[in-house]
């Protein structure tokens, strides 16, 4: 994260994609920033920005973002890309945290609180992302 800027109760935040293909990026492009979808608003030569909402800052960790820190960045798949692992979206419903880890033979069982509201919404054995 090259620049964060707090704007209109939420924050502008400009990027450089290091790994990503930035001539792939167009202005609207969207873009999953550690497992959030944001809209490219603007872009540069080596770098691109965005904006993330109120909305946005009060469900997801967003808002504790800095200057200097890195973010896995995803971008959007086209049709015909290749389809592995499972398929979520980038449009956050809600912040978990971490209840319990447990290490398990060579990995580790993660427990997690999530908001009330949201517990009838999750499927047995269906997909959640976790920081993207």
């Amino acid at each position: 994260i090259l620049e964060v800027e707090n704007k209109d109760g939420g924050r502008r935040l400009v990027v450089r994609p290091d790994g990503l293909d930035l001539g792939r990026i167009a202005i609207g492009a969207s873009v999953a920033h550690s497992g959030v979808c944001l809209t490219v608003a603007g872009k540069t030569v080596e770098s691109y920005s965005v904006y993330a909402s109120p909305e946005t800052l009060a469900r997801t960790t967003l808002g504790d973002w800095q200057q200097g820190d890195t973010i896995n960045l995803e971008a959007s798949l086209r049709l015909g890309d290749e389809l592995g692992g499972h398929l979520v979206f980038g449009h956050v419903d809600g912040l978990g945290r971490i209840a319990a880890i447990d290490p398990s033979g060579e990995s580790f069982r993660l427990a997690f609180d999530m908001p009330e509201d949201l517990r009838p919404l999750v499927a047995v054995k269906g997909s959640i992302a976790v920081d993207g």
